[in-house]
């Protein structure tokens, strides 16, 4: 049995408990006034530091111990609890101090888990202090808060149905910036963002193991690597729910020689792949696009040629003031519409063409020169309009021809081959088509 007497004792004896949960003892104030007038009404409770009873530790009543000391009393009334070990201290002030609603949440949390240090288990906890025991649970969580962080969150304002929000938060660096939201209108914001993240996580965990199936190997750079496609939740889900679905967009995505590599992104992941095959097939077009390009630079410039050589045969005519027979002169208007000659393309084309050719803006008075350049610029706008098609000269191309060569123009040899599809520059193009 406990053996607990009653004494006088200096206050100059007695030392604050290091492990008092409350941290803060308030305002002394009325207290003090208190003491003064009617001395200490409740006696504090003590356990000795050693064996000659001088020093002692308080355990109840640090409040009246600290106002004691402020109004300058010698000696406050102790009950000694001389068996009194460390877990039972602890506990004693806990359930004090909790009793009369004393301790902050953040205490109490260091308070929980002091005693869970020592041993207890939450029920003896509950037990000891009055709690229940899920609020011993909750507490013991909030103690593995950054506790200056939880203590200036209450001091904003933080409530304990936002620390509960906060405790869902499963990751510890998104639960910590939640904490320092906390009490502020920026909370339930950061909240929100931690859901998403944690969300996104997860997400991107379910991805990384599907396409682990493939498999695939994680990469940071894609250079000299083919893009397959993106995998979001929505493609998880439908395309990749199950190995043997897994399978079938392996063979249907990828060639069998690939090598498959994925990058993580934002609410999803992108596929590579690596292939023999596909980079032989890929080298062989790009060839074929080299080749295609050379063979259009020579179409290009036999075209070239031709507008040239069409060109002069114009501008001399205009130079020469030879005109146009009414029918020639009809049939080309007709043709050609000499309207489109307004169009801001088509005007810069013809100034483009006068000063090349030394010519000036008089020649457009006479309305015969007007429709003869039309032919020209027709050609020149619409390089397509040119070209045969199946090694035959479209019939816009028969009838432009008729008009210049009723002016006298004769076609070279390079135009009859051109235009028969007989020209050097056609002869790779037939023989790849072979």
């Amino acid at each position: 049995m406990r053996d607990i007497s009653i004494f006088q004792i200096p206050v100059s004896k007695i030392e604050p408990h290091p492990q008092n949960p409350r941290k803060d003892l308030g305002d002394l104030t009325e207290l003090c006034d208190s003491i003064q007038r009617n001395g200490i009404m409740q006696n504090l409770t003590v356990v000795p530091l050693d064996d000659d009873m001088n020093r002692f530790r308080c355990v109840i009543g640090h409040r009246r111990l600290a106002a004691a000391k402020k109004v300058g009393l010698f000696a406050v009334p102790v009950t000694i609890a001389q068996d009194m070990d460390e877990r039972e201290q602890l506990a004693t002030m806990i359930a004090e101090n909790m009793q009369r609603a004393d301790l902050t949440i953040p205490e109490q949390a260091q308070a929980v888990q002091m005693m869970l240090d020592l041993g207890e288990d939450f029920e003896s906890i509950a037990d000891r202090t009055g709690l229940s025991e899920s609020t011993v649970r909750r507490r013991a969580k909030l103690a593995a808060y950054d506790q200056t962080a939880l203590s200036k969150a209450f001091k904003r304002g933080a409530s304990l149905f936002d620390l509960e929000k906060i405790e869902k938060i499963e990751d510890p660096e998104l639960q910590a910036k939640c904490l320092a939201a906390a009490g502020t209108k920026s909370f339930d914001l950061e909240i929100d963002r931690a859901k998403r993240a944690i969300n996104e996580k997860k997400q991107q965990e379910r991805i990384v193991e599907v396409v682990k199936k493939l498999p695939a190997e994680e990469t940071d750079s894609v250079n000299g690597k083919h893009y397959a496609g993106w995998i979001s939740e929505y493609v998880l889900e439908k395309e990749l729910s199950d190995d043997s679905k897994i399978e079938d967009f392996k063979k249907r995505t990828f060639p069998s020689d690939a090598k498959i590599f994925y990058r993580k992104g934002s609410g999803g992941a992108a596929l590579y792949y690596t292939s023999e095959e596909k980079d032989r097939k890929k080298e062989e077009q790009d060839q074929l696009k080299e080749i295609a390009a050379e063979k259009e630079k020579r179409v290009h410039g036999v075209c070239r040629s031709i507008y040239d050589r069409i060109g002069r045969f114009i501008a001399d005519r205009i130079r020469a003031g030879k005109t146009m027979s009414p029918e020639v002169q009809k049939e080309a208007a007709e043709i050609f519409k000499c309207d489109f000659l307004s169009g801001y393309a088509i005007s810069r084309t013809c100034d483009a063409f006068c000063r090349k050719e030394g010519m000036t803006d008089g020649w457009t008075n006479d309305p015969k020169n007007v429709a003869l350049f039309a032919v020209f610029v027709r050609l020149l706008y619409d390089e397509d309009k040119l070209r045969p098609e199946d090694g035959q000269i479209s019939e816009e191309i028969d009838r432009l021809y008729k008009v210049i060569e009723s002016l006298g123009y004769e076609a070279s040899e390079e135009e009859t081959d051109f235009f028969s599809g007989q020209h050097e520059c056609f002869k790779p193009i037939k023989e790849d088509d072979k």
